[in-house]
C-alpha cells in the first residue's frame, strides 16, 4: 500500500484552501450565546463574515440581551449592558456584573423649607455633566460650582428594583430559524467532514426558512427520544437520520430557551445509512455533557416531524406565545438567583 497524504482542508463555503492566514474559528453556536464548539478547519474568514451578517447577528439579538441578564460566560469578550423596562414602565440598565443602574434622565428641583433640593440621575457621566450645567444655570447660587470636580467624584450607583424586569424574546422565523439552519450546516460538516450543500445553496434556502420556517418547528418539550440529565440553560445540537424514510432530523436548543427541530434534509434513496451526532454543552460550567445523552430510536422514529410541536403560524400563535413567556420567566429567575447569590445581605432578615 502506498503512502497516503492528508488532504489540506478547504473552506466549506467557497472551497478555497484554508491556511493560517484565512481560516476562521467557526462558532457553530455563536460565542455570544455561550458557544464553545468552534473548529478552525471548516470555513474561511470571508464566508464566516457572510454568515454573521446573514443570521448570527439576528440570532443573538433575538435573546433581547438575556445573556447579560443571566451572566452568561463567553469565550471571549464580555456581555454588553442592556436596557430593559420594569412592569411599571421604569427604564433600567443591566450591567455585565448584574447591577442595575438608571437608564433614563432624572432631573428634579423642589424646595423643602429653606432648602432647594436638586436630584440628578443619568446613565452616563456626560449626561450627568449636562444636568449639572443645567442646575448651575437655573440657580445663581450655584454659579461657582466646579462641574468637572463634581464629575470626578461621581460613581455609578446600583438602583434597587422591587418589581419584575420585562425581557422580550424575538422568536420570529427571521430571527431564529436561519441561525438554526446554519448551526446544523456547520455541525454536520464538522462531524461528517463534508458539507451536505455548498454555501450558496444553503443561503438560497434561508429566504424561505426566514419567511415560513421551512420544516423547522418549535419543540417546547425538547427533542422526543432524547435521554439524559437535566442541564439548565444548555446548548444542544442533535442530528439523526431515519434510514427508512431518508429524513435527516436536526435539533438545536439555545440556552435551554429556544428549542427547535425538524427535517433538515431528505434523501430520495431509501434506506439510507444511520447518522447520529449528539452535542450538549453546559455554558455555565463550560463542560461538554454529550456523553451523558442518548436517543431512544423507537420514540424518535415514531414522530411525525412535519407536525410535531408548534409552527410559526397563526393557529399555533397563542400556544407559542405562552411557551415563550414561560421561557422568558425562566431566564428572569436565573437573574434573580444570580443577584441573590451576589448580595451578601440576601440571607439577612
Amino acid at each position: 500500500m502506498g503512502n497516503m497524504q492528508n488532504k489540506a482542508p478547504h473552506c466549506i463555503g467557497c472551497d478555497d484552501p484554508l491556511s493560517e492566514g484565512n481560516k476562521s474559528d467557526a462558532h457553530i453556536i455563536p460565542n455570544a450565546l455561550g458557544g464553545r464548539l468552534a473548529p478552525d478547519d471548516l470555513i474561511c474568514r470571508t464566508c464566516n463574515s457572510v454568515l454573521d451578517r446573514a443570521v448570527d447577528n439576528a440570532l443573538v439579538k433575538a435573546f433581547g440581551g438575556a445573556q447579560t441578564l443571566i451572566g452568561l460566560p463567553r469565550q471571549r469578550g464580555k456581555n454588553p449592558s442592556i436596557d430593559l423596562r420594569t412592569e411599571s414602565g421604569k427604564r433600567v440598565r443591566v450591567q455585565p456584573d448584574g447591577n442595575l443602574t438608571l437608564s433614563e434622565i432624572q432631573y428634579d428641583e423642589k424646595i423643602e423649607g429653606d432648602r432647594r433640593m436638586i436630584t440628578i440621575g443619568a446613565p452616563t457621566h456626560k449626561q450627568v455633566g449636562q444636568l449639572l450645567e443645567r442646575a448651575r444655570k437655573n440657580n445663581p447660587e450655584l454659579k461657582d460650582i466646579d462641574v468637572n470636580d463634581i464629575l470626578s467624584k461621581v460613581q455609578p450607583t446600583a438602583v434597587p428594583v422591587e418589581e419584575s424586569l420585562l425581557l422580550r424574546l424575538d422568536y420570529s422565523p427571521v430571527a431564529i430559524f436561519g441561525g438554526v439552519m446554519v448551526a446544523l450546516w456547520l455541525f454536520i460538516a464538522h462531524r461528517e467532514r463534508h458539507a451536505l450543500e455548498n454555501l450558496q445553496s444553503m443561503l438560497s434556502r434561508l429566504e424561505n426558512i426566514n419567511e415560513h420556517g421551512g420544516m423547522f418547528r418549535y419543540l417546547p418539550d425538547g427533542l422526543p427520544g432524547l435521554r439524559g440529565p437535566q442541564v439548565d440553560y444548555s446548548n444542544k445540537i442533535i442530528v439523526r437520520s431515519i434510514p427508512q424514510t431518508g429524513e435527516m432530523i436536526g435539533y438545536v436548543e439555545l440556552l435551554g430557551t429556544f428549542r427547535i427541530g425538524g427535517i433538515y434534509a431528505k434523501s430520495e434513496q431509501r434506506p439510507t445509512a444511520l447518522i447520529e451526532h449528539v452535542y450538549v454543552h453546559d455554558p455555565f460550567e463550560n463542560k461538554d455533557r454529550s456523553a451523558e445523552f442518548s436517543i431512544d430510536s423507537t420514540m424518535f422514529e415514531q414522530v411525525d416531524w412535519r407536525t410535531i410541536g408548534l409552527g410559526p403560524v397563526k393557529q399555533d400563535a397563542a400556544d407559542l406565545e405562552e411557551a415563550m413567556r414561560v421561557a422568558g420567566e425562566r431566564l428572569a429567575e436565573k437573574y434573580t438567583a444570580r443577584s441573590a447569590a451576589d448580595d451578601p445581605t440576601s440571607g439577612e432578615k
